[in-house]
């Protein structure tokens, strides 16, 4: 078996992945993503978070989890491994903390603003006055025209929303159209032929529809085939 590091980093650049988005999609310093992968695993201070980190990026990374942690288990024992002091623990966490706190305070001034962009215009329209009936026709009949396109040359839309940052990989008809972090709040339009995959890093915080109606999204965490056709969704293999 290759070195548990270039194991790993193997299988990441096999997917195209980049260490950020790794990092956007399982919270681990990009520091500790690149001490894994230079089997540097000294420069992590405690044994039981080098254990935890290896488990997180294996499993987003689809490799046998077990497999290589028996593997760690067995090359770096915990007993003949000094540990850091407690200090260095603590500031190790205290890193991790502050990344995160700094990401919310951005994120939040996003919230805000899209927040602000979406009420103006609203209060604006509701002094306009009601348009007529005969007004309103057209639009209905180019929508009802759109719908009909849509249904004979066999496409579908999905919309996607994001309840927080999330990275998302999406295939339409096999051909990857979108790979990167979907910030919280922000919205992304699919369309496809015959089928959509996702490989999400949280599919907790994905809201779904398609067509205009909402999906169930039955799974959490990390998950690599999300499947949608127009019969609906479903969660199987590659």
């Amino acid at each position: 078996m290759d070195s548990i590091g270039s194991t790993i980093k193997q299988a990441r650049e096999e997917k195209g992945v980049s260490i950020e988005e790794v990092h956007q999609a399982t919270r681990i310093h990009p520091k500790i993503l690149k001490a894994i992968e230079e089997n540097r695993f000294q420069d992590i201070p405690s044994a039981l978070y080098v254990k935890g980190f290896i488990r997180k990026y294996a499993d987003f990374l689809g490799l046998a989890t077990d497999k290589i942690l028996d593997e760690f288990s067995r090359i770096y024992n915990d007993s003949s491994r000094p540990e850091y002091l407690l200090k260095n623990e603590k500031e190790a966490i205290g890193l991790e903390k502050r990344h995160f706190s700094t990401l919310l305070l951005y994120l939040a001034g996003i919230v805000l603003v899209i927040a602000a962009a979406y009420v103006l215009p609203h209060k604006v329209l509701r002094h306009k006055e009601t348009p007529a009936k005969s007004e309103a026709i057209l639009p209905l009949a180019e929508e009802t025209q759109k719908t009909t396109a849509q249904e004979v040359s066999g496409s579908f839309d999905l919309m996607i929303r994001c309840r927080e940052d999330v990275w998302i990989q999406a295939k339409c008809d096999g051909k990857i159209l979108f790979q990167n972090v979907l910030k919280k709040g922000a919205f992304k339009k699919l369309t496809a032929n015959q089928k959509i995959n996702l490989w999400v890093g949280n599919a907790s915080a994905l809201v779904l529809e398609m067509n205009g109606k909402p999906l169930i999204v039955p799974v959490r965490g990390v998950v690599k085939n999300i499947v949608i056709t127009r019969q609906g969704l479903s969660v199987g293999k590659k």
